[in-house]
């Protein structure tokens, strides 16, 4: 994780993603590249004699196993191993090499090797064989591995009788759909499905600045150019001429930076006047162009659009630094908050602000001055909304918890490897009376430092530390707290604090957090919110992975700090797109290099609660649209009431890392009484009730449609009222798969993949299997079921399997196989020993026995998604999340079929989406 400055007490919520090379493995998908590979003529009978010699079982285990891309990559590598062939130079193949470095995961070691990252399908869910052979593994997610290795090596690894088949990693071009989508902004086929733009909104955006020359930011097609941003307060300028005045700040004036109005701005996008402000970092540019972003630059206008593309932008710099670095001072956050309200009502308009940043001094609990500001800012008046990241530490070690008990001792541990530590900040309830005892790294001791209610310096001061040991005056709870100085590094890595429970009247209960290092012990993976998410009134945001091929789609991204408040409160509350999202760059920052978008260089890609926070406080800015006079509270109620569940949030209520759910912005207008759009014109053919339903026979039952089955069918469809699920299109198309001839065809063949191979079926193979398992009439299709079933024994996958097994043994490994237990075992074993029934007979049965249909039926629906919509063969993480989703709520099919209807691939095979 990369902050704005993490030795700040406040600092951005934002995980910058690794470099482009280290990316090939992290941030991958596994696509079909038959349209974009031509792989080059290589004279491969030389480049086999390369100095790695693989029998020809590893040879041939690549040529099975491997996709297209790592056969293109395996015979680049060796041909760049002997300098060229016969068919290419040096030259050529190093060309070769750097296209392919483009497109998928491949990078040149200083040693000239070529390393490849992969996906690789495991024939069980342990990745233990290949460590064991030497391969270096990224992540495993079930069945499904990432693995980088030198090309060269790829027969050695496909070899493994663990590696079912391998896919190289390539790039999903990105695009910021994947963030409009998850949260119901846009539909599948990147169409808006909601009217509100944000348009008679101001979006405030407290952060690093912005770069307000980006055509994201500017009125769509002005000319001359103008801006959207109605103010930029720049905190950082040196000129601090800016006088923001309010009774409600300390001491009733703040005096500091400069202020740009859209006046000036516009004169300078124009070149008759200068506005000096850059985004150095570029975080703050980013965060802008998510919430309220156009999305006009680049090649692609819109596609990088942000929730709420036509509101009034409100910047205000908040960090004092004037380099790309420094964090926000708390005090300068409420003043930031007062200047976004002052310009809001000064053009009387509703206003939400994006706060992406927080830390972790203070007690965690919504009492600290930046937290009651913002209670008091949206408490006051009905209109506004202040959204505040929940934190990017989920993964780390910063938060530890316990009891310490009367007369007793707890010992906290610290490991601080690369750096001083911060600060260490431990609240326990102000009934109990806790001393400490510092053990530095090099054995010295500070303390016992006891409690003491007033501390004016600290106690047990040394050169490295300082110890308090009070009340904190905020929340009225004791408080020890440490910090450190930049030497302290040099003391060693270790620290050891001893905290003594001298007076135990309150049950003992500490909660610790610290500035950088990792508790080892006492760690406690709740309560890590920062402040001010942790504030009663913000709308705290979470994050969820809607971009990855390392974790599962739909899943908390595992920065994402987990609730509750320290005062028990259910924070986070509501969770949204945040790994990763693609938005607008800022020209004078790196920000987000690492992740690139090809062919465009206004837009990066990052990852962190900071991203996912401008998503709700854009879709926010919708609601305040539709219904300006919305107070906080109601805004809550709507984005908690109509938030999305799933097997990753759990069926309903709050979650310590998705809140109440994950957002649902259309869900929430619909709620506040806002009234879609009309549905858009379409040209699409399978927008015909007609082309639909044959689409749908040919696809599910492989065959034309019978005129009165396709007449009665396109009837339903053009009969069904507006909003009647018991008729439209999503129940027209499921009514296909659980049709009594698509049981007794797809999924008949389906089981046997299943029972017998404990694999699903491939779309190519499956295709013509349901080809030879179908017939017009029901006796028809019992002869070329019992057909396919004698073929089917014949095969050499099945062979190799059960040949030479006994009869016990063969149906007891037909029954494991299949997960389940027939009360007739004894009886088809005893008819294969009798000679009753032929081993094809046994299997039949087996596979049509109620026991195998119930288990297996929602894992074939999921199937037939891919295999009847896309005609392809399942993504591993998008199957298992939709048979996640159906196994969790099987009456919550309609959300699967209309993903798959309504996707751009799916409707891509019949026109434009």
């Amino acid at each position: 994780m990369s902050d704005l400055d993490k030795s700040s007490p406040l600092r951005c919520h934002i995980t910058l993603l690794p470099s482009r090379q280290s990316a090939y493995l992290r941030f991958t998908l596994i696509l079909s590249l038959a349209a974009l590979l031509v792989t080059s003529p290589l004279n491969f009978a030389r480049v086999t004699q390369s100095v790695h010699a693989y029998s020809d079982d590893a040879q041939a285990a690549l040529s099975r196993k491997s996709d297209k891309m790592l056969k293109r990559v395996y015979r680049t590598a060796r041909a760049k191993s002997i300098g060229g062939n016969a068919a290419q130079s040096a030259d050529d193949v190093d060309a070769e090499i750097e296209q392919l470095s483009r497109v998928a995961g491949v990078r040149r070691k200083p040693n000239g090797k070529l390393t490849v990252g992969l996906t690789v399908r495991l024939a069980n869910d342990s990745v233990a064989p290949l460590r064991n052979a030497g391969f270096r593994i990224g992540a495993r997610i079930g069945d499904v591995a990432t693995v980088e290795v030198e090309a060269e090596r790829l027969p050695e690894l496909a070899a493994l009788p663990a590696v079912r088949k391998m896919s190289a990693a390539v790039y999903r071009y990105p695009t910021n759909d994947r963030a409009r989508q998850a949260v119901k902004v846009d539909n599948t086929a990147a169409q808006r499905i909601v009217s509100q733009t944000g348009r008679g909104v101001v979006v405030g955006i407290v952060d690093s600045g912005i770069d307000f020359r980006h055509a994201d930011f500017l009125v769509p097609n002005s000319s001359p150019p103008r801006t959207r941003i109605k103010a930029l307060w720049d905190m950082s300028d040196s000129r601090g001429d800016y006088t923001l005045s309010d009774p409600t700040i300390r001491n009733g004036i703040v005096r500091l930076g400069h202020l740009f109005t859209e006046a000036d701005i516009n004169a300078a996008l124009q070149g008759t006047g200068t506005v000096e402000h850059k985004d150095l970092n570029g975080h703050g540019t980013h965060v802008a162009g998510i919430a309220a972003g156009s999305g006009l630059a680049g090649p692609t206008p819109g596609l990088y659009a942000g929730i709420a593309p036509e509101a009034d932008l409100v910047i205000v710099k908040a960090t004092r630094s004037t380099d790309d670095g420094g964090g926000f001072r708390n005090d300068d956050l409420i003043s930031a908050m007062l200047f976004v309200k002052q310009q809001a009502a000064a053009s009387g308009k509703p206003f939400v602000i994006n706060m992406s940043l927080g830390g972790h001094a203070g007690p965690h609990d919504g009492t600290n001055d930046d937290e009651r500001a913002i209670d008091n800012l949206v408490n006051e008046a009905p209109g506004r909304a202040v959204c505040v990241a929940a934190g990017n530490e989920g993964d780390e070690a910063i938060h530890a918890g316990g009891n310490v008990p009367a007369g007793g001792e707890i010992e906290l541990k610290l490991d601080a490897p690369s750096t001083s530590p911060k600060f260490l900040d431990l609240y326990y309830s102000n009934a109990d009376r806790f001393s400490v005892t510092v053990t530095r790294p090099d054995g010295v001791q500070i303390g016992p430092v006891a409690f003491t209610e007033n501390f004016v310096n600290g106690a047990g001061s040394d050169p490295y530390i300082k110890v308090y040991n009070a009340t904190d005056p905020q929340n009225g709870k004791h408080d020890i707290y440490i910090t450190f100085t930049d030497s302290a590094k040099d003391l060693g890595t270790t620290w050891t604090f001893k905290v003594l429970g001298d007076d135990v009247r309150s049950g003992g209960r500490f909660d610790a957090w610290i500035g950088d290092g990792s508790f080892t012990t006492y760690v406690d993976n709740s309560r890590k919110v920062s402040s001010p998410g942790t504030s009663q009134g913000a709308i705290t945001v979470g994050a969820y992975v809607s971009r990855s091929v390392r974790l599962e789609i739909g899943s908390a991204a595992p920065f994402t700090n987990a609730g509750p408040t320290a005062d028990g409160r259910q924070k986070p509350d509501i969770s949204a797109p945040g790994y990763f999202l693609y938005s607008a760059k800022s020209a004078d920052s790196s920000f987000g290099s690492g992740n690139p978008v090809d062919n465009d260089s206004f837009h990066s890609g990052a990852a962190g609660t900071s991203m996912a926070t401008p998503v709700v406080a854009g879709g926010v800015a919708l609601l305040l649209q539709a219904n300006p006079g919305l107070a906080s509270d109601q805004i809550k109620e709507f984005l908690k009431n109509t938030a999305d569940h799933d097997g990753f949030t759990g069926p309903s209520g709050w979650n310590d890392r998705f809140g109440f759910g994950k957002f649902n912005i259309t869900a929430a207008l619909l709620a506040a009484g806002a009234a879609p759009p009309p549905p858009p014109a379409s040209t699409n053919s399978i927008d015909g009730s007609r082309y639909f339903v044959r689409q749908h026979y040919l696809d599910f039952l492989a065959r034309e449609p019978e005129t009165a089955g396709s007449d009665a069918w396109v009837n339903i469809l053009n009969q069904c009222g507006a909003g009647d699920t018991s008729c439209d299109r999503i129940e027209v198309s499921a009514s296909f798969f659980r049709s009594e001839e698509f049981q007794i065809k797809g999924y008949f063949v389906y089981r046997f993949y299943k029972v017998s191979l404990e694999r699903l079926p491939g779309y190519q193979e499956f295709v013509p299997d349901l080809a030879r398992a179908t017939g017009q009439t029901p006796e028809e299709r019992d002869l070329r079921k019992q057909a396919f079933t004698d073929d089917w024994v014949t095969r050499p996958e099945f062979r190799a399997k059960y040949d030479g097994t006994s009869n016990t043994t063969y149906v007891d490994q037909l029954l494991s196989t299949a997960g389940v237990v027939l009360a007739s075992r004894a009886a088809l074993i005893s008819d294969l020993d009798q000679g009753r029934k032929t081993r094809a007979q046994v299997l039949r049965t087996i596979v049509e026995s109620p026991e195998v249909y119930n288990k297996e039926y929602n894992g074939a629906f999921v199937a037939m998604q891919y295999f009847g919509y896309l005609r392809r063969d399942p993504e591993t993480d998008g199957y298992n999340a939709w048979l996640r989703v159906i196994n969790g709520n099987p009456a919550d099919y309609r959300t699967m079929v209309w993903g798959f209807v309504t996707s751009v691939e799916y409707r891509k095979r019949f026109g434009q989406p």
